[in-house]
C-alpha cells in the first residue's frame, strides 16, 4: 500500500488552492448571444448628477445583425451607435458616443435578465428590467414669444422644457454647473408631465446647449438623462396678424404665417387655458405650413359642452403655437412626435365665450 507524507499532501492542496483561487468569476460563463441580443439592457451610472458628471443612465439593446442600439431618452429614439461582438466570454461593444475601453468580459453569475461585464476600468451591470423608466421622455428646446411689456409687444426667448414619466417622484433641470431649476408635475390628459413652472426669459440664446435632467424614481433610486437644445428659433407672428373671434360655440383663430412659409416640418396648433399655461384644457389637432397662403386660420366647434372645458362666460386665454419638429419626425404618424420638439413659437391672447 503506497502511502502519502504530510508534507505533499499539503503540497497538493496548495496546487489545488492556488488554481482555483486564479479562476476569476467569467470562467465557466453560461451565457450567449442568445440571452444577449434583442433585448433592452438598462444600466445605471449615477454617481452625483452634477453636471459635467458622465453618469447618464445607459440603455443598449444587441440587435440579431450585429448593430448596437442605444436608447436616447432625449425623444424616446433608438440611434444605431456601432457594433458589437460576443466570443466566448469576451463581449465587444463598439459604441462611437463612448471614449473608454470597449473590450469586456463577461461574468459567470450574468443570466438571461442580468449581464455584468468587468474590464480594467471596472465592473457594468445591465438589467432587462426596466420598468421604472421605460416611458421616461425628455425633451428641451428654445421657445420665442411675443409679450406684452409696457404696453408694448416684445419678443422673449425662454427654455421649453418637457419630461414625462409615470414613476418620476421628483425631477431638476440643469442648463449649466450654476443654472438649474427644480421641476413641477402637472397631469394633462392623463399623463405626468415635468415642467419649469415660471419662464426663465433669457438675455439671449446663440449656441447649442446640453440639458441634464436628475429623476428620482418612485422607489428613491436616482439617473440622470440628457438632452440637446439646438440653436433653432421660430419666426414670431407679428403682433398685428394674430385675430381671434370667440362666439358661444365656437373659436376662429387667424394669423400671419407668411414668415413660416418657407421653412419645413413646422406645425400649428391652438391651446386654450385659464391661467397656468402648463395646465392646458383643450388642444386642437395640428395643422401644417400652407406654403401658399399668408394666412392661415384655425377653425374649432364645440359640439359637445365638455369639449373646450371652460363654462360659459368665463374667461381664458387663446394660445398659438408653431412647432419645429425634429427632422424624420411626422406630426400626425409619430408617437413620440410631442417630445422631439426643435423650436416653439408663441403667441397668446385673452378670450371669454
Amino acid at each position: 500500500m503506497k502511502t502519502f507524507s504530510l508534507k505533499r499532501i499539503i503540497a497538493v492542496i496548495f496546487i489545488f488552492s492556488a488554481f482555483y483561487s486564479c479562476k476569476s468569476d467569467s470562467d465557466d460563463v453560461d451565457f450567449g448571444v442568445d440571452q444577449l441580443k434583442d433585448k433592452y439592457w438598462y444600466s445605471n451610472l449615477y454617481v452625483n448628477g452634477d453636471y459635467d458628471t458622465p453618469d447618464e443612465v445607459l440603455v443598449y439593446k444587441f440587435s440579431s445583425n450585429a448593430n448596437l442600439i442605444r436608447q436616447d431618452f432625449g425623444g424616446r429614439v433608438d440611434d444605431i451607435v456601432g457594433s458589437w461582438q460576443l466570443s466566448g466570454d469576451e463581449l465587444e461593444i463598439n459604441d462611437k458616443l463612448q471614449t473608454s475601453n470597449q473590450q469586456w468580459t463577461v461574468q459567470s453569475s450574468s443570466n438571461s435578465n442580468q449581464l455584468i461585464i468587468k474590464n480594467v476600468n471596472g465592473t457594468r451591470t445591465f438589467f432587462t428590467d426596466n420598468s421604472l423608466i421605460q416611458d421616461i421622455t425628455a425633451d428641451a428646446y428654445i421657445v420665442q414669444e411675443n409679450i406684452v411689456e409696457n404696453s408694448a409687444y416684445v419678443s422673449k426667448l425662454y427654455y421649453g422644457v418637457d419630461l414625462i414619466g409615470k414613476n418620476i417622484k421628483s425631477a431638476k433641470a440643469l442648463f449649466s454647473k450654476s443654472e438649474s431649476y427644480n421641476l413641477t408635475k402637472y397631469v394633462i390628459d392623463g399623463i405626468s408631465h415635468w415642467r419649469i413652472s415660471d419662464k426663465k426669459y433669457l438675455t439671449n440664446f446663440d449656441a447649442a446647449k446640453t440639458v441634464k435632467f436628475v429623476v428620482t424614481l418612485s422607489n428613491n433610486e436616482k439617473i440622470s438623462i440628457k438632452e440637446e437644445i439646438e440653436n433653432v428659433k421660430l419666426p414670431l407672428v407679428p403682433e398685428n396678424g394674430f385675430s381671434v373671434s370667440v362666439t358661444s360655440k365656437k373659436v376662429t383663430v387667424n394669423w400671419d404665417a407668411s414668415s413660416m412659409n418657407s421653412l419645413n416640418n413646422v406645425f400649428y396648433r391652438v391651446e386654450f387655458f385659464k391661467t397656468d399655461e402648463n395646465e392646458t384644457v383643450y388642444k386642437s389637432e395640428f395643422q401644417p405650413v400652407d406654403k401658399d397662403a399668408a394666412i392661415q386660420t384655425i377653425e374649432l366647434e364645440e359640439t359637445d359642452p365638455s369639449i373646450f372645458g371652460i363654462p360659459l362666460g368665463e374667461s381664458f386665454k387663446i394660445k398659438l403655437i408653431a412647432f419645429k419638429f425634429e427632422d424624420g419626425i411626422n406630426a400626425y404618424q409619430s408617437s413620440n412626435k410631442e417630445y422631439n420638439v426643435q423650436a416653439q413659437s408663441v403667441f397668446i391672447k385673452g378670450a371669454s365665450f
